[in-house]
């Protein structure tokens, strides 16, 4: 199981990366979540709840689960959990 530290750090560095790749800063998307720039940082550093972490999500145009997984497990994940049984 991933420590907590990790699933922070990937959470933080995929927003990022993401904010990064869509030309916006992260107090853009702290606006669009309505939420202080510093409470969104405390936030990504800390233990966000599923409301907040779908309006980043939606804010960023992304589904919940490209936040809490980085750019080079989609294609693996998405492999994976997109076969037919």
């Amino acid at each position: 199981m991933a420590s907590k530290s990790n699933i922070s750090s990937s959470l933080l560095n995929n927003v990022r990366d993401l904010c990064k790749n869509r030309g916006l800063k992260m107090k853009d998307i702290a606006m669009r979540v309505n939420m202080a720039p510093e409470s969104l940082s405390r936030t990504l550093h800390g233990n966000p709840t599923l409301f907040t972490l779908m309006g980043i999500a939606n804010a960023l145009e992304v589904p919940v689960s490209r936040l809490l997984i980085d750019g080079s497990e989609i294609d693996y994940f998405t492999f994976v959990f997109s076969k037919k049984i």
